[in-house]
């Protein structure tokens, strides 16, 4: 199974029938949480084991930027609550369980093969 970054966050907006991609190249996309403010979005992407945030609202609505990397595993869904955002983990990644995903994710050439 090749690797490939062609996950995206859209925004549909049903009065036009628009779309719009809020975020691209998220490798495995896999979860997503508004703010309790509806100001941001984060999203999960499992294959870097990493947390993006996307603005909707404020200065730098339409960026994004990475809000958690190097999460110890692989996230599998999100939940927000009174405390902040939980983060589920599909599998533990550490020394003695490495991810092939997060080693070759630098290297698409070699990730086809």
């Amino acid at each position: 199974m090749a690797i490939n970054p062609s996950g995206r966050l859209i925004h549909y907006k049903k009065s036009n029938g628009k779309l719009t991609v809020l975020k691209d190249q998220i490798l495995f996309a896999n979860g997503l949480v508004l703010s309790p403010d509806e100001d941001f979005i984060v999203v999960a992407e499992t294959g870097t084991s990493t947390l993006h945030r996307v603005w909707l609202q404020g200065a730098k609505a339409g960026t994004s930027e990475v809000f958690i990397d190097g999460l110890p595993g692989t996230p599998d869904n999100l939940t927000v609550n009174k405390k902040g955002i939980l983060v589920t983990l599909a599998v533990t990644i550490d020394d003695t369980h490495p991810a092939a995903s997060h080693f070759l994710a630098p290297f698409p050439i070699i990730r086809k093969f």
